[in-house]
């Protein structure tokens, strides 16, 4: 099967690539400078997953204002590892793999590529994400959620287990005031467990003895026809 190539006027045809539909918030952070710099369209026409992610991180890293074609255009084509170090001082350990593993067909939300970021600084959360072979966007939202003291293999195992994960800390505040016990007294006992299966019993069993809610609660008549028959 043959493949037309296109040139739009360059000096060289036009591979297909990575459409820009996936771009998101990044085609609204472009808008200006595309309109000044058309030739930019070329390389976000040729953009392949992995170089749409390397240019979401960098972009979420700059003020709205500084983006540059240069810099677009050095994030886009050339070397990831130069173009995101001068962005972002540095060149986390594992990125390159970490930015491979992230979604094919969609870019993250601008805030989470800084959470990507804030992930890949923490020893316990950069290790998991190494491991991982597939990332997705709610992983690395509640790794970054997770206080450093539940930052452990038995608390990372249900991420492989457990759908809903970037909800857990939240779901961890409900239960601790739910259950009358204080938010850091409850992570203390949970990063004293080392086996996955003693923090789901832990958590279950805080569950099962949470009083029901008032409108779960029989009401007083209720109670009182009851005890009448």
């Amino acid at each position: 099967m043959s493949v037309t190539m296109t040139s739009l006027g360059h000096d060289r045809p036009l591979r297909p690539g990575f459409l820009v539909s996936p771009l998101g918030w990044l085609n609204e952070c472009l808008a200006n400078i595309l309109t000044r710099h058309r030739e930019l369209l070329v390389t976000l026409f040729e953009l392949d997953p992995y170089r749409m992610h390397v240019l979401g991180l960098g972009v979420a890293h700059l003020d709205p204002a500084l983006p540059s074609a240069t810099m677009i255009e050095n994030l886009g084509r050339r070397s990831p590892k130069t173009a995101l170090r001068q962005i972002l001082g540095s060149w986390p350990e594992g990125l390159d793999k970490v930015l491979h593993a992230l979604p094919d067909t969609t870019m993250l939300a601008l805030k989470n590529y800084r959470a990507l970021v804030a992930v890949l600084d923490d020893r316990a959360t950069a290790t998991h994400l190494h491991h991982c072979r597939s990332i997705t966007e709610p992983l690395i939202v509640a790794l970054e959620a997770l206080p450093p003291a539940l930052r452990r293999p038995a608390i990372f195992k249900l991420f492989d287990d457990i759908d809903g994960m970037d909800r857990f800390v939240v779901g961890l505040r409900f239960l601790s005031d739910r259950a009358d016990l204080a938010f850091d007294t409850l992570v203390e006992e949970l990063c004293s467990l080392d086996q996955t299966e003693q923090v789901r019993a832990k958590i279950a069993g805080l569950a099962d003895r949470l009083p029901l809610p008032n409108a779960c609660r029989p009401s007083r008549s209720a109670l009182s026809i009851g005890s009448m028959t």
